[in-house]
């Protein structure tokens, strides 16, 4: 575009000379009498020549022009597309940086999945462990029916019941036999170093009898001494406090459904839920 603007100007001084000269060839014929036919035709045929190079450098200055303006016109269309592509460069952008982000995020999610999954895992393995253990450990209570152990999800239960335990279903004193088995328990649990016992009491639905209503007005006080008498006997055995805690479920969850005897022997135990 620059050398076009070039050549314009340079035309123009060439147009500027041309006329200039036949200006000075215009006084010369008023006075064509002190001038030859030969040097008046020849004047005149350059003085022709001149106006033809004239009119044909006006044509091309013409050419010139229109060729500048359709170039400033592209120019502006350039201008137009190149903001437009900015613009589109610009949201792209934007997008990629969201996606950044986006992907950020999901990596943090996958990370924290990953560690949760990984947590799962270790706490599989503890629970397998623990329970290996415990089963072997109890062996011969296992058998003989004075515990039952159960693994569930993310968690061990043993199910003691109430006849390994206390004398009566109206009972939350804990017999010499009974204070053995949990000494064993107790002895068992604390090697395997558990995360957290939650001990509870339970108790069938028959209504507490007048002559045990000083000592448990309730079955939920029933449930909670029978839950308490195994704590206090852990914490002797040497486990912490802060590890445990004592609940009681009364009759809200039992075993068996059945009123007889034997379904409410099932419901009268204490159960101790470990996590690992």
């Amino acid at each position: 575009m620059q050398a076009s603007m070039a050549w314009i100007k340079c035309m123009r001084v060439k147009i500027f000379a041309l006329v200039m000269v036949s200006l000075l060839f215009i006084p010369a014929c008023a006075h064509r009498e002190n001038v030859s036919t030969e040097q008046f035709d020849t004047l005149n045929k350059e003085l022709k020549i001149c106006r033809s190079k004239k009119d044909s450098l006006e044509k091309e200055n013409n050419v010139l022009k229109k060729k500048l303006g359709d170039s400033c016109s592209e120019i502006e269309k350039l201008k137009s597309k190149i903001e437009s592509y900015q613009m589109e460069n610009q949201a792209l952008l934007d997008k990629n940086i969201k996606s950044l982000e986006d992907n950020k995020m999901l990596l943090k999610e996958i990370s924290s999945f990953q560690d949760i999954m990984q947590e799962r895992s270790e706490r599989a393995l503890r629970l397998n462990k623990l329970y290996k253990y415990i089963v072997s450990c109890l062996k011969e209570e296992r058998l003989s029916g004075k515990v039952i152990i159960v693994k569930l999800n993310d968690k061990l239960k043993i199910i003691i019941p109430r006849r390994s335990l206390f004398p009566t279903e109206r009972s939350a004193w804990v017999t010499p036999r009974g204070n053995r088995l949990l000494n064993k328990i107790a002895s068992c649990i604390k090697t395997m170093k558990p995360g957290y016992i939650e001990i509870s009491g339970h108790t069938d639905n028959a209504p507490i009898t007048k002559g045990h209503k000083m000592l448990y007005p309730t079955k939920w006080h029933l449930g909670l001494s029978r839950a308490i008498a195994v704590v206090t006997r852990f914490e002797k055995m040497g486990i912490k406090s802060d590890n445990m805690c004592a609940i009681s479920y009364a009759g809200t969850r039992p075993l068996a459904e059945s009123p007889t005897p034997g379904g409410m022997s099932m419901n009268n135990r204490v159960e101790i839920v470990i996590t690992p």
